[in-house]
């Protein structure tokens, strides 16, 4: 019987280069499907065009539900709970039924408590300010910059020099000014220029 007589009608035949352990592949796969080399090869490229195109993407969600919410912490879901009603974490937004957290405001509260510590009752261990190279490491940003925000007036301070000190509730307020849209921070700025 000649190589050709399983070809049908209008079938192609061409040179095919392919790495060797892939070819030791496809023949251990062809002799368990009891087929022929080029039936293998053939039944694989028409079933990867006849399944559905599925593009598989990335994405970052915006909001989480609570054992997402929790996992994205790294905390167990009944902890996290504690955390939620102690106000250690935000408070969700109801979607329909369902409590969702926005996973930014999480991230937010997460690298506040790294950054001051939390006893179990909810207490921070820190003080009310930091110093600018402290808030800078907290941010993971420069002291320039610290410094530049606080020469801009976006950081309420006290002392000079070495014993400027950066209240919290500062801190936190430029924060919350970042989260928001440039159309609310220019009207801020607006605001602060006509005083």
């Amino acid at each position: 019987m000649s190589i050709l007589a399983g070809m049908a009608t209008g079938d192609t035949q061409f040179k095919l280069i392919i790495p060797a352990a892939l070819k030791k592949r496809l023949d251990g796969a062809a002799d368990q499907s009891r087929r022929s080399l080029s039936a293998e090869i053939v039944a694989r490229l028409e079933q990867s065009f006849s399944a559905p195109h599925i593009e598989i993407v990335s994405l970052k969600p915006i909001g989480l539900d609570k054992d997402k919410a929790a996992a994205f912490v790294g905390i167990d879901p009944n902890e996290f709970v504690k955390w939620w009603k102690s106000g250690q974490m935000p408070q969700p937004r109801m979607v329909g039924d369902f409590p969702i957290w926005d996973r930014e405001e999480l991230e937010t509260a997460v690298r506040k408590i790294m950054a001051l510590g939390l006893r179990d009752d909810g207490d921070t261990q820190s003080a009310e300010t930091h110093s600018v190279s402290e808030l800078a490491k907290m941010w993971k940003t420069s002291e320039h910059y610290i410094r530049g925000l606080v020469k801009d007036g976006e950081l309420e301070t006290t002392g000079k020099g070495r014993s400027l000190r950066i209240s919290r509730a500062s801190a936190d307020a430029f924060l919350g000014r970042r989260r928001r849209g440039p159309e609310e921070q220019a009207s801020e700025i607006i605001e602060r220029l006509r005083a």
